[in-house]
């Protein structure tokens, strides 16, 4: 990109480094609801979005090109932050009903932090930081109020709230 150009380093050698946590939330989203599809995928170093271009696009994964694969991108990741693709085409909202078949468990993770939010008002990350909803309340058919924000925020927030830094400590401390 050009405007590295603009960038100096202010190590001898003059090097910059980049990092790219490739998929970060996909894999915290695994590790959260200890969904095995999602563990497999990941371990196996599964193609998350050509797989979803798949689905779209309706089309077998070898013949999805870079731009499906890219202009997917955003459908890979709203499952995981309770999107449901209601105002979608119809191709579009079976591709949401498909992700939650199979990635079954990382569903009823899901609908287990609704219901910790609904009994106790807040859910709580493995590093103790809390999300708090008060005023939460059931809807029908089963999902809450604040549904979206309580499946993202937990992900999110481990993710760059809790992991990032973590990372950034680790390897300024390398450096």
């Amino acid at each position: 990109f050009p405007i590295r150009s603009c960038i100096i380093s202010r190590f001898v050698d003059g090097i910059i480094t980049e990092c790219d946590f490739s998929g970060l939330e996909f894999v915290v989203a695994g590790e959260l609801s200890r969904d095995p599809q999602i563990i497999e995928d990941i371990v196996n170093g599964k193609d998350i979005h050509k797989q979803t271009a798949s689905i779209v696009h309706r089309k077998p994964k070898e013949d999805i090109t870079k731009d499906e694969r890219n202009e997917v991108k955003p459908y890979t990741f709203a499952p995981l932050y309770g999107g449901q693709g209601a105002n979608e085409p119809e191709h579009i909202r079976a591709y949401f009903k498909e992700f939650f078949t199979i990635y079954k468990r990382h569903g009823e993770w899901q609908v287990e932090q609704m219901d910790a939010v609904v009994t106790n008002g807040f859910i709580r990350t493995p590093s103790g930081r809390e999300y708090s909803f008060p005023g939460t309340r059931r809807l029908k058919g089963g999902r809450t109020t604040n549904s979206t924000m309580i499946v993202n925020y937990p992900v999110q927030g481990f993710a760059t709230g809790d992991i990032v830094p973590l990372a950034c400590i680790l390897i300024d401390r390398e450096f």
